[in-house]
């Protein structure tokens, strides 16, 4: 079952771009590129769409809005990374982003997981870890109050 389906209470979708046919042939190129192996969670998003925004919504918009990357910024986002070492910042790619920050998946400072980190401060010691996984966070809401805690919710 796809995660999407199962989403906890405080989300909401927030907008859905569709996958762009030109899109689908970086899949392939995005496999053969990882250094790690992604979780089912993270093939769904750049696999079916072209971007995901999930947010936890509130009167005035969304509180917590996190865009889940389609293959095209996940693509740009892969290379991006090969500018650092793995040292500097663990074995990670971009899943997401919003405004300031980067949403990653991998070996962090607190091992595999899921993290975000302030994008001008892409260093391992600098991520905080979420949750283990993309559905705990999502469906679970396991490390929302983290993430809620640090933006003052």
């Amino acid at each position: 079952m796809n995660f999407l389906e199962n989403l906890d209470k405080k989300f909401k979708i927030a907008e859905i771009i569709e996958l762009e046919t030109n899109e689908k042939d970086l899949i392939p190129k995005i496999y053969d590129k990882l250094k790690i192996d992604l979780p089912e969670e993270c093939k769904i998003v750049f696999e079916n769409y072209g971007l995901l925004e999930i947010g936890t919504p509130h009167p005035d918009g969304y509180d917590l809005s996190i865009m889940l990357s389609g293959p095209h910024r996940f693509w740009e986002d892969l290379f991006f990374l090969e500018e650092y070492s793995t040292e500097f910042i663990g074995n990670v790619v971009i899943i997401g982003n919003d405004v300031n920050y980067f949403y990653l998946y991998g070996i962090g400072n607190e091992g595999l997981g899921f993290y975000f980190a302030e994008a001008d401060y892409m260093h391992k010691d600098n991520y905080i870890k979420l949750s283990d996984t993309l559905a705990d966070f999502f469906c679970k809401g396991i490390g929302v109050d983290k993430f809620t805690e640090f933006f003052n919710f």
